[in-house]
């Protein structure tokens, strides 16, 4: 079975790169995986397993081995019930891959054991083949979803280069050019006002459909927010950039599977284009109660505490156009107003009644400066000129005799005899006369 690059995720990429004996990093994306696989691929670069010496290690590579065969065995049921083409085609992929990675395994020295498992695990992917085989799958379709995923691949791949490639304008010199009657040529270091193409400015430019791009994340369309999350890219990619319907559809294959994928595929081989597809995903996805649930939730629900009116009206027009919910502009901007909470309606009370979508864009203004206006007036520093007072306590002080030691006076006022008085009680004779030691107080 050839191998399909665009088949295989980013850790059969890096493996099949070491069989060719090509260095990788962990930092390296899928899509420059892809692009160097390819090349070595078209130089005819043949895959050895000696390639793996040294790079690989057995006792993970075996525990690798284990954990995809259990999640084919796994697999296998859903995929036989659901007969879904492009299943079957990355399951058979992953299969013939799974079973290159034993055979090479099995050409190292291993324990008895290990190849004793490694070889039942030979015996289920074998079985697994089998049951395969009995689906009768048209060989044109696979060829036909293989090509559609490589192309898609491919363009996505290409689209940093977009602005590398536009058309130069060469100038030659003037001696070299075939006069035409009717044309005059400039004279070499003549200046004019002409616009010249740089394509050197145009390289240095973001791609404009990358940015989009990676808002996508790949999905099977049975999760509803997953849905409507990749419906909102979707009609972005389409509103935003000038790529036409088919373009559009092309890029986004990319990003599905399952049923979803299934269901883009029929549209576009009915020629169906983004609007028409858009409706069709909601009908075929969505039931009806829960589109009006989800009605109640995003479009005619009430402006959140704190949620800016900008936020709010932007979420609410976004989430309608998701839902296609088929309101006029008048009947929008009346959901939209009365959904509008108490704070904001107070800054708005000198507004006219809106009933267009510029006039709540000059509602989000007019609400923005006032809030601003209120937050200056909230944040303003006044100045204190009211100065506390220090803390003053209104307690008596009790005098208390050191010489007595009884309440009432003081040393110097007290009658009692002072002859007899212990040393440490000298400084009490002091009491009243400042601060001086019994040494500064006796008579020279």
């Amino acid at each position: 079975m050839a191998l399909k690059v665009d088949l295989l995720t980013k850790e059969e990429l890096v493996y099949e790169l070491m069989l060719r004996n090509v260095n990788t990093d962990k930092t390296d994306k899928v899509t420059d995986l892809r692009k160097r696989l390819r090349s070595v691929i078209k130089l005819n670069v043949q895959p050895n397993f000696l390639n793996l010496q040294n790079k690989l290690k057995i006792a993970e590579e075996f525990e690798i081995i284990k954990v995809k065969v259990s999640s084919i065995e796994s697999s296998v049921e859903e995929i036989l019930i659901s007969k879904s083409t492009i299943d079957i085609v990355r399951f058979e992929q992953k299969l013939n891959h799974l079973q290159i990675r034993i055979k090479n395994l099995l050409k190292f020295k291993l324990d008895s054991t290990k190849e004793e498992e490694l070889h039942k695990y030979m015996e289920k992917l074998g079985l697994a083949e089998t049951k395969f085989k009995t689906l009768e799958v048209d060989s044109k379709l696979k060829e036909d979803i293989v090509r559609r995923l490589s192309e898609t691949n491919m363009e996505e791949e290409d689209l940093s280069d977009v602005f590398e490639n536009k058309l130069t304008f060469s100038a030659s010199k003037s001696s070299d050019k075939t006069p035409i009657a009717g044309l005059t040529y400039r004279k070499e270091g003549e200046c004019g006002n002409d616009e010249v193409t740089n394509t050197s400015i145009f390289s240095k430019l973001p791609n404009p459909v990358e940015k989009h791009l990676k808002n996508f994340k790949i999905t099977n369309g049975l999760n509803i927010s997953e849905l409507l999350e990749f419906i909102k890219n979707l009609l972005k990619l389409k509103n935003e950039t000038h790529l036409l319907d088919t373009e559009v559809i092309e890029l986004c294959l990319g990003y599905v599977t399952g049923p979803l994928l299934s269901k883009i595929m029929e549209c576009k081989s009915d020629k169906k284009d983004i609007q028409e597809l858009h409706s069709e995903l909601l009908h075929y996805f969505v039931p009806l109660g829960l589109k009006e649930n989800l009605k109640r939730e995003l479009v005619t629900r009430q402006q959140k505490p704190g949620e800016p009116l900008s936020v709010y009206i932007t979420e609410v027009r976004e989430n309608s156009n998701i839902l296609n919910c088929n309101y006029s502009e008048e009947e929008l901007v009346e959901i939209i107003k009365l959904g509008i909470n108490q704070d904001d309606r107070a800054r708005l009370v000198f507004m006219k009644n809106p009933k267009t979508f510029e006039d709540l864009d000059r509602l989000c203004i007019q609400a923005q400066n006032v809030a601003y206006a209120d937050h200056q007036r909230r944040n303003v520093n006044v100045k204190n000129f009211n100065v506390k007072p220090k803390f003053v306590s209104n307690i008596q002080e009790v005098k208390k005799c050191f010489n007595c030691n009884r309440v009432g006076h003081i040393a110097k006022n007290c009658y009692r005899p002072r002859n007899n008085l212990r040393n440490y009680e000298q400084k009490n004779l002091n009491q009243g006369r400042g601060f001086t030691t019994p040494r500064e107080a006796s008579p020279k």
